[in-house]
């Protein structure tokens, strides 16, 4: 009886054995053929039900992994790439498929670091150079509106409040340069220097007399920003800036002594600082980021928290959307909304389509290396970005915003008394950036 017993359970194991060597042959057979017939589809079910079942071996996702490839799912690609490359990390053709589904993910630290753990022949093989200075960008862009024509010569006054001061903002113009560096394996640094000037009109006027005054107003910016990549990836990043703004307005100044007011440019500088960190992950389809920004701009501290959700719907950056949320907190509490629409046209064009709406007044981006800190609020802005990327790592991108805007009247019933009065204006802004890849 015993030796029965035994038997039937040396017989079960065999059995349970033999079927499980006969399930994981089937799938062996079966994704191969699917794979050599290119049925992308097959071979995603075929896989899916194989893991579900726990069979899971290198061909297996190398095969599904090259098919997501060449139908550009780079996203689903990168999955099971990297599931092959924890089975068997020393083939090079995992590592090269690896390292390129990174670069065209959108990955590119992900793809900078994994190629500086390769050795220096797979270096060679898929094209990578190890350098310090990653990427120089320089940009040039000009501001033109109406505002100075279009409200200049209207009559703000009132029988109640018959000294009005106003500045009309005017074109505008911008100059930028970007320097991105690499220290290590996983550290980025990045410098930017930006100069821009205001052209503005200044007026003073009565039901008898009108007065009025040029100014150039000058800003330089300076950012700093650091960048940190951590594994399973999450990306730290934070941002330094320092400000310097010139501005001059135009204004009537009482006389203690007797006699009439005068007329005076009081010229007002500011020195100011901001502080940002980012904190963003990649999850499949997926980018997240929260933002956190400190500035004291005009010397009025402001508080602001940012989140950003992008999605890539194919699994590759032919088309994508990035929604984006701001709180703001100065004085009072405001909230600004975007969204971006992004599709490329072949393999050398991307166009990015943009809107957003709120009060932009101070508003940080990008840890503090675009910001929102016109004289007049920008209420709403719609516009659109094209990429053109030739075969030597050289980019060339060109930008249009249309902005609405809200300038601001104040009428004047004494030396302190006044009231401020609002007007709309459009602001049209062309911006051109030259950027070379190393």
């Amino acid at each position: 009886m015993r030796l029965i017993l035994i038997y039937c359970l040396l017989f079960l194991a065999f059995h349970s054995l033999s079927q499980e060597k006969r399930t994981y042959s089937t799938v062996d057979m079966d994704s191969y053929e699917e794979y050599l017939l290119k049925d992308y589809r097959a071979l995603k079910k075929t896989s899916r039900k194989a893991l579900k079942s726990g069979i899971d071996f290198y061909l297996l996702r190398m095969r599904i992994a090259i098919l997501a490839y060449e139908h550009h799912n780079y996203t689903k690609a990168l999955r099971h790439f990297k599931k092959a490359y924890e089975m068997n990390p020393n083939d090079s053709i995992v590592q090269e498929y690896l390292y390129f589904s990174f670069l065209l993910d959108d990955q590119y630290e992900e793809s900078r670091i994994f190629a500086l753990s390769l050795n220096d022949k797979m270096q060679t093989k898929i094209g990578f150079k190890k350098k310090n200075l990653e990427s120089v960008s320089i940009s040039s862009s000009f501001g033109f509106n109406e505002n100075i024509a279009q409200n200049l010569m209207k009559n703000n006054y009132t029988p109640e409040y018959k000294n009005v001061q106003s500045k009309f903002i005017g074109n505008s113009y911008k100059f930028g340069l970007l320097l991105n560096h690499s220290i290590g394996r996983r550290v980025q640094i990045s410098n930017g220097f930006t100069y821009f000037g205001i052209s503005s009109t200044s007026l003073i006027q009565t039901p008898f007399s009108r007065f009025t005054e040029n100014y150039l107003d000058s800003y330089l910016q300076y950012n700093f920003g650091l960048g940190i990549q951590m594994k399973k990836g999450w990306n730290l990043s934070g941002g330094l800036g320092f400000y310097h703004s010139k501005s001059s307005w135009f204004t009537i100044v009482p006389n203690f002594m007797m006699g009439p007011p005068r007329l005076e440019t009081l010229i007002n500088n500011y020195n100011n600082i901001s502080f940002s960190s980012t904190i963003s992950k990649r999850m499949n389809y997926f980018l997240t980021s929260i933002s956190f920004h400190f500035s004291n701009l005009l010397n009025q501290n402001q508080s602001q928290g940012e989140f950003n959700l992008t999605y890539y719907p194919f699994g590759n950056s032919r088309f994508f959307s990035t929604s984006s949320f701001s709180v703001l907190k100065d004085t009072i509490l405001r909230t600004v909304f975007s969204e971006k629409i992004g599709m490329k046209c072949g393999k050398r064009i991307l166009i990015e389509g943009e809107g957003g709406f709120g009060d932009f007044t101070n508003k940080f981006t990008s840890n503090g290396f675009i910001i929102y800190n016109t004289q007049d609020k920008i209420t709403s802005q719609i516009g659109a970005n094209i990429h053109f990327y030739s075969k030597k790592k050289f980019e060339f991108i060109a930008s249009y915003y249309f902005q609405s805007r809200v300038g601001i009247n104040y009428l004047f019933l004494n030396k302190t008394d006044y009231k401020s009065v609002n007007y709309k204006y459009n602001n049209n802004n062309l911006t051109i950036t030259l950027k070379w890849n190393f």
